[in-house]
């Protein structure tokens, strides 16, 4: 049976079931945290949209650490700053993926699971007096006029408030997903919407796609959880679907807002 130090070390550990000497422990959310330094342990240390990075620390002889995954998931190591190893886990293509992380050794099995996002998107920060919960048209006329630049991961702030206006950002990416449910959902004390069309590529392009979906509008006093559809395509493969997230900071809080998206499929 696990000692009391381990099971106090596995429960401040990151998502994921951990199995030692025969106790299952089932690890609740947040950063990985060591409680005994000894303990082998793979702690997440940066996600990145289409990248997470692991600190793979105190492996016993005879450990294995393997990834499981579709093709377009692939893992590789470099060195840690503090001598050690880091696992590196990236989507190599477009979309959206799960994988599984296995630690085995001898009497020991850690699994984290992840979801990767391989999404470009074209984020542009503005300020404006405007208020986009009375009038988010003029709000986003305003928004589009701004320069865009692309990022890989979307939070902000992108921009910060001046006087008598309030800073703000709005996003789009095309991402290719598989028929299904998948839940989005974002985290912020801030304004925000989601958005979403699904289409054809060229449809989505010339904006001839007529069908949006509100996903997320937590600026109007909503949840900030939406649940996306995805139909078939008859079998050509994935759907593309455009997500525009939008988010706008406080009045008066003095930044441009903040909001950390996320996106999974639902089982």
């Amino acid at each position: 049976m696990a000692s009391a130090a381990w099971a106090l070390a596995m429960i401040a550990g990151a998502c994921g079931v951990a199995r030692a000497g025969g106790l299952e422990l089932l690890v609740a959310g947040g950063v990985y945290q060591a409680l005994e330094a000894r303990w082998p342990r793979a702690r997440l240390v940066s996600m990145e949209g289409f990248v997470d990075r692991y600190a793979l620390a105190n492996l016993p002889d005879g450990s294995d650490v393997a990834i499981d995954a579709g093709p377009a998931v692939q893992g590789s190591a470099e060195a840690g700053a503090d001598g050690g190893v880091v696992l590196v886990v990236t989507a190599k293509e477009p979309g959206l993926f799960e994988y599984t992380l296995r630690l085995t050794a001898p009497g020991l099995e850690i699994e984290r699971r992840g979801v990767l996002l391989n999404a470009v998107w074209r984020v542009r920060a503005f300020c404006t007096a405007i208020d986009p919960r009375t009038d988010l048209d003029e709000w986003r006329r305003i928004g589009e006029a701004a320069e865009p630049r692309e990022e890989t991961v979307l939070g902000g702030p992108y921009g910060a408030a001046e006087d008598g206006a309030v800073g703000g950002w709005m996003a789009t990416a095309v991402v290719p997903l598989e028929a299904g449910r998948y839940r989005v959902s974002v985290v912020t004390n801030d304004g925000v919407r989601v958005e979403s069309r699904v289409g054809d590529l060229a449809a989505l392009a010339e904006g001839r796609e007529p069908k949006k979906t509100v996903l997320i509008d937590a600026g109007a006093g909503g949840p900030p959880t939406g649940v996306l559809e995805v139909m078939g395509d008859g079998g050509r493969g994935k759907t593309p679907v455009e997500l525009r997230v939008e988010c706008w900071g406080g009045w008066g809080s003095g930044d441009g807002g903040v909001a950390r998206f996320l996106i999974e499929r639902v089982r």
